[in-house]
This record gives structure tokens, sequence and C-alpha cells, in this order.
């Protein structure tokens, strides 16, 4: 999405070579996509999350015996 990464097409080497080549050329590029990634992984997958969306499925459970 550009976001958090850079994609291409499964299979497409063309396509792989030129995301590597982006990133390689741009600093900034890299920096930006690193970051953005590492806050998504900590908005989906941070302690406080996970133990949110896990005691809710215990709750669901409780509630469904």
């Amino acid at each position: 999405d550009g976001r958090t990464g850079l994609n291409f097409p499964v299979g497409d080497r063309d396509g792989l070579v030129a995301c590597l080549d982006t990133a390689a050329a741009d600093e900034e590029l890299r920096r930006r996509i690193g970051q953005q990634a590492h806050d998504a992984v900590v908005e989906t997958y941070s302690i406080e999350v996970v133990a949110r969306e896990m005691s809710g499925i215990y709750r669901e459970v409780e509630d469904a015996a």
C-alpha cells in the first residue's frame, strides 16, 4: 500500500527489482515506511490491544455457556 511497504504482484520479478531499487535509492522512504510499519504493529499487536481482544473473546464464550 506504500504506507507500510512496497507492493508488487506475486511472481513479478521486475516489480520486486523495482521496489528494491526504489527503497535502496530513497533513505527517507525507508525511514517513513519503517516507522509506519512499526506503528501499525504496535497499534495491532501491543499487549494492551491483544489483552483487550482476548478478554472480549473470553466474555463471549462465557456468555454463550
